[in-house]
């Protein structure tokens, strides 16, 4: 039987028609997910609004990452996530002086 397909919200986007653009997803409702496309990817009208862009993102990697980058395939021309990495943590405790 085939993994659901998990259930993304857009939470925040930035972008601009001629550089970059960066997104925050909250996945299945647990983790958020920051993703950056390259710019000439997807159109910026399409982009902003939260279920298109959902619609035309390519499948995430699978496993424990929160930052990750949309390029094109360099042989099908075709959006895919590059790479991912965890690289934020996570604060447990706040210290709060007395």
């Amino acid at each position: 039987m085939a993994d659901a397909l998990p259930n993304l919200q857009l939470l925040q986007a930035s972008t601009d028609p001629d550089d970059e653009r960066e997104f925050q997803i909250l996945v299945d409702g647990k983790s958020v997910k920051y993703i950056t496309i390259g710019a000439g990817i997807y159109d910026c009208d399409d982009m902003c609004f939260g279920p298109s862009l959902v619609s035309l993102l390519p499948p995430l990697l699978p496993g424990d990452w929160n930052t990750g980058r949309i390029s094109r395939h360099v042989a099908s021309g075709e959006p895919i996530l590059l790479q991912s990495q965890t690289n934020l943590f996570l604060a447990r405790h706040a210290y709060r002086p007395s």
